[in-house]
């Protein structure tokens, strides 16, 4: 159960009272609903510290609620449940510890509603859930909020509020307000196993992660709660990669997702995080699965959706996706599965950070800046990147490696930028490419050749890194091989030059990746 709940007669009059009530633990079913919206700028409807005493004896009035609150108390009240949890009014807003408690239970909060009210079109609490004649660019403000595809993927059951249609979903149906009646469609139950296919609807991709087992694996009731950190994987490899697969599909509905905070970027997903990693001990570093980190890496920000930004404050390193805001971030090794490349790098030398969480907010003061490096060792290759106008009037950049090192006389490249605006029409940026991995011709009916790079810039001297607001570290920046992800990049050719030649060119180099 919630900490806190409001409380309310399913009989409504003007004058009824709104009481928060404290829910301690207890076996006593208290079925309730939960509100997803939209803060505004200046919601002033919220439980803090001085208040709290007067709203769990006294409580709110009905009529002097916000439209949306008192438009979700109605709903709640007319099909028969008597509390309701709301975000403001059920977590203390001025009290950080009471919010560090209750944020981390979202997936209890939202998991164990009977329902969810969606407010999908309000702009903030003073809305309402009944909106009419909104001007289709305002719509679906709800849609864009990061922490809201949390709870909308947690809660069993959602019931959606756009503009003067009611829809319905959940994770056997879904359906609209359609002559009068809410006409139900029931979607096909998928395979969830077989061929990695993993399920595309948001209610289904997080019953996935709460099922997930690895096969032959067993626990305890409560033994998850007791499994060290430093342990090694429960499993294959391979038995990990319907959720890695299913994981990277979640950051690419995610990573487009608006913060009013950044700091948040994390703790927003936290709900289905805790859920995903209940049974497999994984360990995570920035967003990223330490135990897979050659492939996790391989991210990229898809230049066909909206294109990505930095944070104007240090949030993550600039290997993690979470270190931009804006762009849908893609994983094509996942997709491209069940064909497997062959690693590029030297494993044996790879050193990297853990401990990051789901749970808490970013930047993590106490750490230093060496807690952001990966230190790896493998082949990297100068290159020059040009900006140019393209034929449709937009962008292009074309990458340019130094020959040494090279696997074919006719290599073509494909450069991705984590963000455009690093690399402005008409200049040239000088670069290093990293080799990552290399997808074999011919296995698994791939076509060609193909090498997967990482694109670095040394960072500069005399360069300092903002960790957080009130601190900034100055970081030894003599060290010629420490470097920054400006993007990705892939290679592919048909036909490959002498081996032996190939590996006289290598050039393996160690480099701290920061």
């Amino acid at each position: 159960m919630p900490r806190r709940l409001l409380k309310f007669s399913t009989q409504l009059s003007d004058g009824s009272r709104i009481k928060i009530v404290e829910i301690d633990a207890t076996p006593e079913e208290k079925p309730y609903v939960t509100l997803s919206h939209r803060w505004g700028k200046d919601e002033t409807c919220k439980t803090t510290t001085e208040n709290l005493g007067e709203l769990k004896t006294d409580g709110l009035i009905f009529k002097d609620l916000p439209r949306t609150y008192r438009d979700a108390v109605e709903v709640t009240a007319q099909l028969g449940y008597s509390y309701l949890w709301i975000d403001s009014l059920c977590i203390l807003q001025n009290d950080e510890e009471d919010w560090k408690v209750e944020a981390p239970r979202m997936a209890v909060i939202y998991g164990n509603a009977v329902f969810t009210l969606a407010a999908m079109d309000a702009e903030d609490s003073g809305s309402g859930l009944f909106i009419k004649d909104m001007d289709d660019a305002k719509r679906m403000s709800l849609e864009s909020r990061a922490w809201v595809m949390q709870e909308q993927m947690i809660s069993p059951r959602s019931l959606m509020f756009t503009r003067n249609t009611i829809s319905w979903d959940c994770r056997e149906a879904d359906g609209n307000w359609e002559d009068n009646q809410l006409r139900l469609r029931k979607r096909n139950e998928g395979e969830m196993r077989e061929d990695l296919n993993i399920p595309d609807h948001p209610k289904e991709l997080f019953a996935f992660f709460r099922d997930f087992r690895l096969p032959g694996v067993t626990f305890n009731e409560d033994q998850h709660r007791f499994m060290t950190m430093n342990s090694n994987l429960l499993g294959e490899e391979e038995d990990y990669e319907p959720l890695l697969k299913a994981w990277w599909k979640l950051i690419n509905m995610y990573s487009t997702r608006t913060l009013t905070y950044g700091k948040d970027k994390f703790l927003a997903l936290n709900g289905i995080a805790g859920v995903a990693l209940r049974w497999t001990q994984l360990k995570n570093t920035f967003g990223l699965w330490y135990h897979f980190i050659e492939h996790e890496l391989l991210w990229h920000v898809d230049p066909a959706g909206p294109e990505a930004t930095k944070p104007t404050s240090f949030r993550t390193p600039s290997w993690s996706w979470a270190s931009l805001d804006g762009g849908r971030v893609l994983n094509r090794y996942y997709e491209r599965l069940p064909a497997k490349p062959v690693l590029m790098i030297k494993p044996s030398f790879m050193k990297m950070p853990v401990g990051t969480s789901f749970d808490q907010g970013l930047p993590i003061p106490a750490w230093t800046a060496e807690h952001y490096t990966i230190t790896m060792s493998g082949d990297l290759r100068s290159a020059e990147v040009t900006t140019r106008l393209g034929e449709d009037g937009k962008p292009e950049c074309e990458i340019v490696l130094d020959p040494v090192g090279r696997f074919s006389e006719n290599e073509n490249h494909r450069f991705i930028p984590d963000i455009a605006s690093w690399f402005p029409v008409g200049k040239t940026v000088k670069v290093f490419c990293l080799h990552m991995v290399q997808y074999q011709k011919g296995e698994n009916d791939f076509p060609h050749y193909l090498d997967v790079h990482l694109v670095l810039v040394q960072v500069r001297k005399q360069q300092d890194i903002r960790l957080y607001d009130e601190y900034v570290d100055e970081i030894d920046v003599l060290e010629e091989r420490t470097m920054r992800r400006l993007g990705y990049m892939e290679t592919t050719y048909n036909e490959m030059r002498d081996g032996n030649a190939i590996w006289e060119d290598r050039w393996w180099r160690y480099l701290r990746l920061r």
